[in-house]
């Protein structure tokens, strides 16, 4: 039912952005904190298997190019953006409920997506083609829902993470979340499957006390900060942010509320997925009923979303019935989204600057 009221929605919409220009912003430097204390929210290190002829190599340099700069503007975005391009399908098999994506920052071409609750904690290393690369398993008891995932540096040391956010709670039952710190290893091509090296986990609750439903997930350039955005019918989302120089378990700090972007028909404007750009200064949301951009007006400030008015990346597309997964491509000029199917073989999009 969600996924044809959606789809009826879009019937007749624009798959294409709006004509937007950014205004500049002044910049704030993203602070990477000093290395958490060990203690029992530190995930254990998982070796690689050197061994294996196919292993993907993790001793790939840091690229410091990506981060904010110390002063001045932002880095020019798209002022609006074209309508999608299917740049290939999924092969891999397991992807049927595809709850979130991410961009390699080291790996040129390759793409982390990752199935919804019913799957094993496991991110697939996936080509801009949808070619089926490998499998990275989360090597935690525990997990419960995944649904979504960003990269950004790791907390405290040095190299790239994949954050991964076990945050889904349809039923309202879970009295604390977890995020996973995991480092990115080096993609060259196919590999075996293997487990990731946790660098940290953080437990994490809401202020209030209670449970509630969360899909979306970004983590500041610098990884010294993550937010979740809950996921209510009814009522205006909130965002809520973690420090990641606290090793946790602890409350979350609630931002505030903001009027959710996306067509206002059932469960249109739920928010499901998320991600900030290369420089920090732009933040994609996901609804069922397309995409959307902020413009921030300093680095990682998401303090004031609800003053905040968003552009259009995409409504829909009617190609994406239960879309729920967006990342920002990895020099920040375009935007990837995908949709669940439980049939496989769904399409890779990817929004490019419009000209």
């Amino acid at each position: 039912m969600r996924t044809w009221l959606v789809a009826l929605a879009l019937v007749g919409c624009d798959d294409g952005g709006e004509d937007a220009a950014d205004a500049a912003r002044a910049d704030r430097a993203v602070d990477v904190g000093p290395p958490a204390d060990a203690g029992p929210d530190r995930g254990t290190d998982a070796a690689p298997d050197a061994a294996s002829p196919d292993a993907a190599p993790t001793d790939a340099a840091p690229v410091d190019a990506t981060l904010p700069p110390d002063q001045g503007p932002p880095p020019p975005g798209c002022a609006a953006y074209a309508p999608p391009e299917t740049t290939g399908h999924l092969a891999e098999a397991g992807l049927g409920e595809v709850s979130g994506i991410a961009v390699s920052r080291q790996s040129p071409g390759v793409l982390w997506l990752h199935n919804d609750s019913g799957d094993d904690p496991v991110l697939y290393a996936t080509g801009e083609d949808g070619a089926a690369l490998g499998r990275l398993t989360i090597p935690e008891a525990g997990v419960l829902d995944l649904e979504d995932v960003a990269i950004a540096r790791c907390p405290g040391v040095e190299g790239w993470c994949l954050w991964a956010a076990d945050v889904g709670d349809n039923g309202l039952n879970r009295p604390a979340v977890a995020i996973y710190a995991v480092r990115e290893p080096a993609v060259a091509g196919p590999f075996a499957p293997r487990e990731a090296e946790v660098v940290q986990r953080y437990i994490v609750r809401y202020p209030d006390g209670a449970p509630h439903d969360a899909e979306a997930l970004a983590v500041a350039p610098g990884g010294d900060r993550f937010w979740l955005f809950s996921k209510v019918e009814g009522a205006d989302p909130h965002v809520y942010e973690w420090a990641t120089d606290r090793p946790g378990p602890g409350a979350l700090t609630d931002l505030g509320a903001f009027t959710a972007p996306g067509v206002p028909v059932p469960m249109g404007k739920l928010v499901t997925g998320a991600d900030l750009d290369p420089s920090g200064y732009r933040l994609a949301l996901r609804v069922y009923t397309g995409s959307y951009e902020y413009t921030l007006p300093a680095a990682g400030d998401l303090s004031d979303l609800a003053a905040l008015s968003p552009r259009t990346i995409a409504v829909g597309p009617l190609s994406e019935p239960q879309g729920e997964a967006i990342a920002y491509a990895a020099d920040g000029l375009a935007v990837w989204t995908i949709s669940e199917d439980q049939a496989g073989g769904q399409p890779l999009h990817r929004y490019g600057c419009r000209e």
